[in-house]
């Protein structure tokens, strides 16, 4: 059987496609969970925010918990 140097090139140019579609895919689902951790963050940010002199325990505690999730 001989080599064909077309045949290897077409094929790895088919392989390198393909890969460039799954990294693009890759990124994409990066940069969704990049969005959706930043929205996480502040939100838990406005809820420690919301903390007063005069809340009651159950909302200090709320706080603390998005005080210590935002420490991490």
């Amino acid at each position: 059987m001989n080599w064909n140097p077309w045949k290897e090139i077409k094929r790895l140019r088919e392989h390198l496609a393909q890969q460039v579609e799954q990294t693009k895919g890759w990124c994409d689902a990066m940069m969704s969970c990049s969005d959706r951790l930043d929205a996480a963050e502040q939100t838990l940010q406005a809820i420690a925010a919301e903390e007063k002199p005069t809340s009651n325990a159950t909302v200090k505690r709320i706080c603390k918990m998005a005080r210590e999730a935002l420490a991490k």
